[in-house]
């Protein structure tokens, strides 16, 4: 069981049949099969809960590009890391915001209990972060004007920029907390198995369009 949330694409969203797709299934499914597990179920969770979810042991893992955060160590595990990159805050091309000073008594959306609320909350604390279930409600309340920027990682605010044409990439920060998959402490057995598959993956990824984009 995966824990999941909506409307990341391109890591992990919906098609039109109602399956999970994206590069964030195609990568559970890989690694699954290395250590032999031929059954998978994604549950879509907010992300507010999910990390407490996996710690109780409702999913064995989940996949959303998670941060990695000496915080959540506290009470999670997690698999090997597989991503890295930059963080993006996407806002109106007329919105004047052109830096992170630019920021500075903005309200900027954000999914509740991300590294980017985080961010927000720590380094632009004269910014509001607003909180959001998921990052389409984010992106509907910065389009009806209600919030002034919301904060993604760099290939789903590039989908949302492709997405509507009066948005655009206003700042830029490097991320601090690299991508992977969250599990409870109690499974070191399971944990060990998807951090050799993980390897095995990654290193076996010649061409990064063999996992969906």
């Amino acid at each position: 069981r995966v824990g999941v949330t909506g409307a990341s694409e391109p890591y992990v969203y919906l098609d039109s049949s109602g399956e999970w797709i994206g590069f964030e299934p195609d990568l559970v499914h890989d690694v699954a099969a290395r250590v032999g597990i031929d059954k998978v179920e994604f549950v879509q969770q907010d992300f507010s809960t999910l990390l407490a979810a996996v710690a109780n042991g409702k999913y064995d893992i989940a996949a959303a590009c998670i941060g990695v955060t000496e915080e959540r160590k506290k009470t999670i595990d997690y698999v090997k890391d597989y991503n890295n990159g930059y963080l993006i805050f996407v806002a109106d091309k007329d919105s004047g915001i052109s830096s992170t000073d630019d920021l500075e008594g903005k309200r900027i959306g954000v999914n509740t209990g991300s590294v980017q609320e985080t961010y927000v909350n720590g380094e632009l604390s004269d910014s509001s972060a607003v909180g959001f279930p998921d990052n389409n409600t984010a992106i509907q309340a910065l389009l009806s004007g209600s919030i002034d920027s919301v904060f993604l990682d760099t290939e789903t605010a590039s989908k949302y920029i492709a997405q509507y044409p009066q948005l655009a990439e206003a700042a830029k920060v490097e991320s601090t907390a690299p991508c992977a998959w969250p599990i409870s402490k109690n499974s070191p057995h399971l944990k060990a198995a998807l951090d050799e598959a993980m390897e095995a993956a990654m290193a076996g990824l010649q061409n990064p369009q063999q996992l969906q984009a």
